[in-house]
Parts: structure tokens; sequence; C-alpha cells
């Protein structure tokens, strides 16, 4: 299933560039579109651009780790029988994360391309009230599906709340007056589509925006979300739940909160679930040229262990979530996690994307800095 999994992908991906005329593009700033003329009946407006970065993590207990990647986006409207019916994007990319662990057994083992999105999302009534989205998508649980920091040091997802950071499925979503909604059903088998071990993960959220009339367009969003999955992780089958709110408010100083309680059950292994609570705060300022951004993040993580003995305090590490594509990984021995991030992005240049954070680990009395250079055109 994995070596088919990757042979449609690459089918998937030379169709595309056929109907597309050999174009790639992305939905990121800058990137170049098509000639008037010829212009493809299908794709439309379609643009492409190449996305390149590294990042270095300069640990105190061991040497630097690092982490480069090459990317190729594509992004069209579509268009039948003349009218517009919807866009597509499409993101493959490669990954060198050897250098990112010092274990020489997983060092060996992260040199890899993957799928990032691979999604036509289409129009299926006016005015956005309803669309459906389907392929390898990002699913709608909390900030990271409203915020887009995909490869970047800046993340807005706790992996610990999440099924699966990407998954191959479906969603509808649209807007109704006041409300969002997005409503998705995921394979639960992450990067590459399988259906062993019957796994799913469905995910919902409802929002309210204040970009709207009765709320005198005050810029503020508030979500609710759900979900259920049964996925596919490194400790074996994950049965988990999750329930969380989401707020957002981007005036001259934003906030930024996501905060979610559930259960988690080791199907593979221990017979007894796991409560779970975790939240993200974080407030952020943007220069008015929008070249700079400062930001402060406050994560927590904690997890209850029910045992025979009684109850044990474990966590999951997030602090590497945003290194991977792969499922989420789960590990029951490392104690509560609280941490502090401080970070500056800044954009020289439009292209050129440069940024640094230092992430404060309480429970080992750390600092760890990180730096990362990206550059998209």
């Amino acid at each position: 299933m994995y070596l088919t999994s990757k042979y449609l992908l690459v089918t998937l991906s030379v169709l595309t560039l056929l109907f597309s005329g050999g174009n790639l593009l992305s939905t990121h700033k800058p990137c170049h579109a098509l000639p008037s003329s010829p212009q493809s009946q299908f794709f439309r407006g379609a643009r492409w651009a190449f996305d390149m970065g590294s990042r270095v993590q300069l640990n105190t207990d061991s040497s630097p780790s690092s982490m480069s990647f090459l990317g190729l986006d594509f992004y069209s409207d579509l268009h039948f029988a003349g009218k517009h019916r919807g866009d597509i994007v499409a993101q493959v990319y490669t990954f060198d994360m050897r250098n990112l662990s010092s274990d020489q057994f997983i060092s060996s083992a992260r040199f890899d391309y993957a799928p990032c999105i691979i999604a036509p999302n289409l129009i299926l009534l006016p005015q956005g009230k309803l669309n459906l989205k389907f392929g390898h998508i990002w699913h709608p649980y909390g900030l990271r599906n409203q915020i887009n920091t995909t490869q970047t040091l800046r993340q807005l997802i706790s992996v610990d709340s999440m099924g699966l950071m990407l998954d191959w499925g479906a969603e509808l979503h649209g807007e109704l007056n006041i409300f969002s909604y997005n409503l998705s059903l995921g394979s639960g088998s992450g990067k590459w589509f399988s259906r062993n071990n019957d796994t799913y993960m469905g995910v919902m959220r409802l929002g309210i925006h204040g970009d709207h009339p009765t709320f005198s367009y005050l810029p503020f969003k508030i979500g609710l979300s759900t979900l259920k999955a049964r996925i596919q992780s490194a400790q074996g089958i994950i049965e988990r739940w999750r329930a969380g709110l989401d707020v957002q408010y981007s005036g001259p100083i934003g906030f930024l909160f996501e905060g979610s309680l559930g259960e988690d059950f080791n199907a593979m292994g221990s017979k007894y679930p796991r409560d779970a609570l975790t939240a993200i705060a974080e407030l952020n300022w943007r220069s008015m040229n929008e070249r700079w951004m400062l930001y402060f993040q406050q994560r927590y993580v904690s997890y209850d262990l029910q045992t025979e003995a009684g109850v044990m305090q474990s966590s999951l590490n997030d602090m590497t979530q945003a290194q991977s594509n792969s499922p989420s990984v789960s590990t029951l021995d490392l104690p509560q996690k609280h941490s502090s991030t401080l970070g500056l992005l800044y954009s020289p240049l439009n292209s050129l994307f440069l940024a640094a954070e230092l992430v404060a680990d309480y429970e080992k009395s750390n600092m760890t800095p990180r730096i990362q250079a990206r550059y998209r055109w």
C-alpha cells in the first residue's frame, strides 16, 4: 500500500502538470502568473513557486540538530463550462531530517518526500455557503486550519490535540452569516493512504467571526472543535477524542488561544485511557509594513494515565511538532510539559523569510535557540 500510494501521488502530479501546461504554483506570495495566452480552459490563473528552507536547533545536551526542505507548489482556479467552480492546491516536498536526531537509527531513516496539501476545493453553493475539499488536507481542528504556518518555526498546532496533522480525506466547509463551519472525515493513516487497522479521523469545527455587520466588523474569531479518531502512530493504534476552544483577535497587538481536553487510548498497548489537557496562548505584534513580527507563546501539555496503582503524570513532547509531516508521536514516560517561546519573524525581501526562536523548557531547565532561513520564488 505504501508503494501504491507513492505511485498514485506521482501519477497525480504528472497529470496535474500535463493539464496545466507544465506549470507549478503556490498560494503563497510571491508567485508567477502564467502568460494570458494560451490559457487552459480547465486551469485558469495558474501560478507556481519553489519553496526551500533550512532550520537549526542548538541543543544544550547534544550536538546541533537541523532540518532542510525543498518543495514545489501549484495553485489554480478551476473552470467548468466557462464558470469558476473552485480551485486546486498541490504541494510536494522533500525533507532531509537526518541531522534532526542524535539517534543514528532515526537519523538514517529521515530523508523522504511527502505530499503536504493535494486538494481540489469545489464550490457546491455560491457565496461561500458550501464547498467540498478532498485529497491530502489539513483537518479543521482549532487554530491551525485558520492560519497557515506550514514549514515555519512559528506553529499554532498542538499535535497532542490532533489526530494527525495531515491526512487523506474530504471536508465540507462554508460560511453562513456570522458562522463558519468545517466537517471532515479522514483515513487516519497519515502521509500514505491506507485502510489497515480500520483507522479513521472525524473532525468538526463551528466558528463565529466578527467580520460581519452584526459585530461591527470586529477583528475576532471564536471556534469550537471536536475530534474522534482511531489513528496510526509510532506507538501503534491510538483511539482519541478531543473537544477544544480557540480564540483569535487580530488588532494592533494580536492574541491567540487554543485549549483542548479529551482522552487517549492505546489500542495496541495499555488498556487504561489517558485524560489529556493541552493549551497554547500567543501574543503577537506586527510592524506597519508587515515585514516584522514579534510573538510570545506559552504551551502546556499534561496527561493523567490511569493505572491499577493509581494515577501517573505523563505528557507528550510538542517541541518538534513542526519538524515532520508524519503522524503524531505519543510517549508515556515524559514528565508534564510547560514551555515558553519568544520568536521573531523578518522578511527583508518579498521572497526571503528569516526567523528565530528562543524556547524555555521549564521541566528541563534549559533554553533552546532555533533559527530558520526560507526562500520562495
